[in-house]
C-alpha cells in the first residue's frame, strides 16, 4: 500500500497544532475550531475529514495528493499510521528542536497523557471508530460489505490511525525526532486484502486517495438548499473531477520541480508554490488553484450550484488569507481574491 493512501486515511477526527501532522490534523480537525498551520516535507498524503468546523491547515509537500502527506514526517493522526517501532530521526542541520517553542507539542503532550492510560486509550480508539465509520460508510455500500466485515475495516483503520497519531506525538515531544523528516507507515495491505478481497483493493485505495475531496463535497452538499440539491450520483461526479484535478496539478508541479503548500479546512484544500514569494503572489497562485477547481466543478453542478461552490471557494480563500498575512496589516481586497466565476 502507498505511504500516500495510509497517511489519507488518518484525517478525521480532532486536533489543533502545527508543524507535521497536517494529515493527522486532517482525521482530527472535525471537532476543532482553530487556524492550523503545518509544514509537511515533499511527498504525503492528504488526510480525509467530513468537518464542519473552521479549521485550516497548511503544509508543504512537493506532491499535492493524498499520497502526498505521508511521507512528511507527520505520523500524523490522520494519516493511515504505522504500526511500526518509532523511529527517532536525526535533528536538522540545525540541530535539535527546541520543543518548547513548537505549538504543537503541548497538543502532543495531551495526546500522549490520554494514550498512555489504557482506560483513555480504549476512548480514544472508539473516537476514532467512530471517524472511520463516517468517513467510509460510502465504500461500504459500494463494496457491498455486510455489517461485520465493514466493523472489521473500522477497527483496522481505527487502530492503524491512532498508532500513527502516537507516533506522531512522540516525535514531537521528543527534542531529537524531526515531525517533519520521513517514517515507514505500516503495511496493512494483507490485512486489507484478505478483509476485502485482492479485487477491492484498488476500489479501497482510490477511495481514501479521494477522502480529501470527499470530505468537502459532504460539507459543500450540507450549505445547499433544497432547491439546489445535489445528488449522490452528482456527488461522486464531482469528488472524481476535483481529485483527477489535484492530482493533474500535483503532475505539473512534480515535472516542474515545484515544492507545493497547501491550506486544507472543511471548505476544500488549496495548494499553491511553497516558493511563490509575498503574501500577495501566495494568494494569487492559491486563487490559480481555487480556479481550476470551480473550472471542473462547472463540467459537473448546475449554475446554481456552483454559485454555490464558488462561494465556498472564496470564503477558502479568505481563510488562507487570514491565516498568511501578518494580523497587524490589514488584507486589502486585493484582486487575488476576487475571481472571474466560471
Amino acid at each position: 500500500m502507498r505511504t500516500s493512501t495510509l497517511i489519507l486515511s488518518i484525517a478525521t477526527a480532532t486536533f489543533a497544532a502545527t508543524t507535521g501532522w497536517l494529515a493527522w490534523e486532517l482525521h482530527r480537525r472535525d471537532a476543532e475550531e482553530a487556524v492550523v498551520s503545518a509544514t509537511l516535507a515533499p511527498s504525503g498524503a492528504p488526510g480525509e475529514t467530513s468537518a464542519s468546523s473552521s479549521v485550516a491547515i497548511a503544509g508543504k509537500t512537493s506532491n499535492p495528493s493524498p499520497a502526498g502527506y505521508a511521507s512528511s514526517g507527520t505520523p500524523p493522526a490522520s494519516a493511515l499510521a504505522p504500526d511500526s517501532d518509532l523511529l527517532v530521526q536525526a535533528p536538522s542541520a540545525a540541530g535539535k528542536r527546541d520543543v518548547d517553542q513548537d505549538p504543537a507539542v503541548n497538543f502532543a503532550r495531551q495526546f500522549l497523557a490520554r494514550y498512555d492510560d489504557s482506560a483513555q486509550r480504549e476512548v480514544q480508539l472508539d473516537e476514532a471508530r467512530s471517524a472511520a465509520r463516517r468517513q467510509y460508510s460510502a465504500l461500504k455500500e459500494k463494496l457491498g460489505l455486510s455489517n461485520a466485515r465493514f466493523e472489521q475495516l473500522v477497527d483496522l483503520v481505527a487502530q492503524q490511525n491512532l498508532k500513527a497519531q502516537e507516533l506522531w506525538a512522540r516525535c514531537a515531544v521528543n527534542a531529537n525526532c524531526d515531525p517533519k523528516s520521513p517514517r515507514p507507515l505500516d503495511d496493512r495491505s494483507p490485512e486489507l486484502a484478505a478483509l476485502l478481497g485482492a479485487g477491492n483493493m484498488d476500489s479501497f485505495n482510490a477511495y481514501r486517495d479521494a477522502l480529501m475531496e470527499r470530505d468537502a463535497v459532504a460539507q459543500f452538499r450540507g450549505r445547499l438548499s433544497d432547491a439546489q440539491f445535489l445528488p449522490q450520483a452528482q456527488s461522486e461526479q464531482l469528488i472524481a473531477a476535483l481529485a483527477e484535478e489535484r492530482k493533474l496539478f500535483a503532475q505539473e508541479a512534480g515535472q516542474r520541480g515545484t515544492e507545493l503548500t497547501a491550506i486544507i479546512t472543511p471548505l476544500g484544500t488549496l495548494w499553491y508554490p511553497a516558493d511563490a514569494g509575498s503574501v500577495d503572489v501566495q494568494l494569487a497562485e492559491a486563487a490559480a488553484y481555487s480556479q481550476r477547481m470551480r473550472a471542473r466543478a462547472a463540467g459537473v453542478l448546475s449554475p446554481a450550484q456552483l454559485a454555490a461552490f464558488i462561494q465556498m471557494q472564496e470564503e477558502l480563500l479568505a481563510q488562507l488569507a487570514t491565516m498568511i498575512r501578518p494580523q497587524s496589516v490589514k488584507p486589502d481586497k486585493a484582486a487575488t481574491l476576487k475571481l472571474a466565476q466560471s
